[in-house]
Parts: C-alpha cells; structure tokens; sequence
C-alpha cells in the first residue's frame, strides 16, 4: 500500500515482504552442532511428547545449561577445560560425593 492510498497510516517498516521475513529470520542465530543418533531420537521423542518443535528443546536446553554453569567453579576460564572422569581431582571428588550419598543412605536405614 503506497503512502498516497493511506496518507494519514503509518508508513511500512519494510519495503517489501522479502525484506520482512529477512528481518524476522535475522531476530534468530543459528547453531549447527553434531550430536549421537540415540541423542537425536530422545530430541525427537521429547518434541513430539512435548508437542513442541526440536528446535525450541534444545534452545530451552542450552538456556536452562547457560543458566548453571559456573565457569569460575569450573575453571574453565583462561584456558581450562571441562572436567572428565579421568581428571584425578575430578574422580576424587565424584568418590567423595558417592561415599558421602551411601553414607546417608545408610543412616537412613538403621
């Protein structure tokens, strides 16, 4: 609708309805990641369960992992690297930690 038809609306955002759906896919980044077959069936299970789209559970999934990681805990910052079973502080304190859950466990039971 040209400004001469409308004189008293508002003008277009966008020139042409091209430029609208560009706009509205630019409001998104994407990601391109691999992952396990068996991971991408259990996405495809969740979406379908969920009844939402693949894309929106994994974008939840990278929030909700955003939102907990702690990178100074983790010393991930300057140059670390996650944390791996074969890390011996790591082992060690998945030991503790499981010594410490059998522990109450027990308790419990006497």
């Amino acid at each position: 609708m040209s400004r001469t038809s409308n004189p008293g609306g508002r003008p277009r955002k966008y020139a042409n309805d091209a430029e609208k759906a560009k706009a509205f896919r630019e409001r998104w980044a994407t990601i391109n990641v691999r992952c396990e077959p068996r991971t991408k069936e259990t996405l495809r299970t969740i979406a379908a369960v969920a009844d939402f789209t693949e894309a929106d559970i994994v974008n939840a999934a990278v929030k909700f992992y955003a939102v907990n990681f702690d990178p100074w805990r983790q010393g991930l910052i300057y140059g670390g690297r996650m944390p791996t079973i074969q890390d011996r502080a790591t082992r060690e304190r998945m030991e503790r930690e499981r010594a410490n859950r059998e522990f109450l466990e027990s308790e419990g039971e006497s």
